[in-house]
């Protein structure tokens, strides 16, 4: 509809525009509209025409070119622009499509950087235990190890191995399943921006980083719980290790409580 009139128009093709990555009508738009906004590309005549607004524009876009003011062009363009009746300006930052797919890449980025760590957390903390564990039930073994003459730093670096292994092979996991997800999710991102089929990739990079992070906290996690190893000496290996001391709960350093409720059994 034109003017209240309906005009027909063939479709020859689709396109895409970075002003409108996403199709929103103006901020107090909660969401796309297909039904009642969108955008339609055609010659500038043709488009003056249908509307009734012959030889009129009514948004102008300017691209800057890398090394020229902002300021300074902003200033010219709105003294030029100021007898047509200016209403209103805004850099690409404050344009409604580029912020809010901008937004959308700042939370991806802060996911990618807090999930990880949280599941590596998990992931060495587990470790932890699970191989101070097993050195404290292998505690004979290590004892043996050590009278036929292997080094702690030896045996360390074998229950290192066990860490740097799980390490490794879920490295592996993960880069292959981040490369699936990442161009199915490119894809929804495609399809849901109104952005080129052809974004994607391999990021060499982030998979290096990937295995480099996942060794590193492998690694440090195997070294210090297998620590135990240094403590143990080859002779008191062959005798069961003896009970830990138990210290006072807290309620017991607490002598008024006892002395009250001593008083109140009387």
């Amino acid at each position: 509809m034109a003017e209240g009139k309906q005009v027909p128009l063939t479709v020859v093709g689709t396109g895409s525009s970075p002003e409108f990555t996403y199709v929103m009508k103006d901020t107090s738009s909660i969401a796309a509209e297909p039904g009642s906004f969108g955008i339609i590309m055609m010659p500038q005549g043709q488009a003056q025409q249908i509307l009734g607004y012959s030889g009129q524009i009514n948004q102008v876009v300017i691209k800057f070119v890398p090394g020229f003011d902002e300021k300074k062009v902003v200033n010219q363009v709105k003294q030029i622009l100021e007898p047509y009746g200016n209403l209103v300006d805004y850099p690409r930052k404050q344009q409604l499509s580029h912020a809010v797919l901008q937004g959308e890449l700042d939370s991806l980025k802060a996911s990618s950087i807090f999930l990880p760590a949280i599941f590596l957390i998990i992931a060495a903390a587990i470790q932890f235990v699970m191989i101070g564990r097993m050195v404290k039930a292998q505690r004979l073994q290590i004892g043996i190890m050590k009278a036929m003459g292997y080094s702690s730093w030896q045996i360390m670096t074998h229950y290192t191995g066990y860490a740097l292994t799980v390490a490794v092979v879920g490295a592996c996991l993960g880069t292959l399943l981040g490369l699936v997800f990442a161009t199915l999710f490119s894809q929804l991102y495609a399809q849901y921006f109104n952005l080129p089929a052809t974004i994607g990739g391999v990021n060499l990079k982030a998979i290096f980083n990937g295995f480099l992070l996942s060794i590193s906290v492998g690694c440090a996690a195997g070294i210090t719980s297998s620590r135990g190893v240094i403590g143990i000496n080859p002779a008191e290996a062959m005798r069961s290790e003896p009970p830990k001391k138990a210290g006072k709960i807290l309620l017991e350093h607490w002598q008024w409580l006892w002395k009250m409720l001593s008083l109140l059994g009387r």
